[in-house]
């Protein structure tokens, strides 16, 4: 990946997880990559009993996200969104338009095994019940929120996410 960007776009900047080196400057264009995004769902050990993992790639313009891509290929599914441009899935060969849900019936997206006693108190408070709870791993689970899957979407404060996880999930989900 990072030697076709490279190769491609030689002016642009990146930022990935493995190298951690942070190439971004103001006004300048700049990947971001999370070549394998939940890789404990990847190798199976979430405890989930379901394997789950993408890749992720981003744009970014100085610090500004442009441009996000999902892609999970178990699922064979792509998502994508570009600044001001809108936000797409595609999957079984279908492309469609994505829309967060209007619904006013909370549907929660949270990571597998990170809750805590706070959060149970948000969705008592919240009066959500367990069957509109969903649990997925990595940054992507928020990308369940612009598909309208979900309403709300919980990362607990101990577990931070990095530049390469929320800047494509960003533009995915506010397009």
């Amino acid at each position: 990946i990072i030697e076709v960007l490279t190769r491609e776009f030689p002016e642009y900047g990146i930022v990935e997880e493995e190298s951690r080196i942070d190439q971004r400057a103001e006004g300048r264009l700049c990947w971001t990559i999370d070549p394998l995004d939940n890789t404990r769902g990847y190798i199976n050990k979430d405890g989930s009993n379901k394997v789950d993992y993408a890749l992720v790639i981003g744009l970014l313009r100085g610090h500004e996200p442009i441009l996000g891509v999902v892609f999970k290929p178990h699922l064979g599914e792509l998502v994508w969104a570009v600044q001001g441009r809108g936000a797409f899935r595609e999957y079984n060969g279908r492309k469609e338009r994505l829309l967060v849900s209007d619904s006013t019936d909370l549907k929660m997206v949270m990571s597998v095994h990170r809750g805590s006693e706070a959060l149970e108190e948000v969705i008592r408070r919240l009066n959500i019940p367990p069957i509109n709870i969903m649990q997925i791993g990595g940054s992507t689970k928020f990308v369940e929120v612009a598909k309208g899957t979900a309403t709300l979407g919980y990362q607990p404060p101990q577990n931070t996410m990095s530049i390469w996880e929320i800047a494509p999930i960003e533009v995915i989900v506010t397009e």
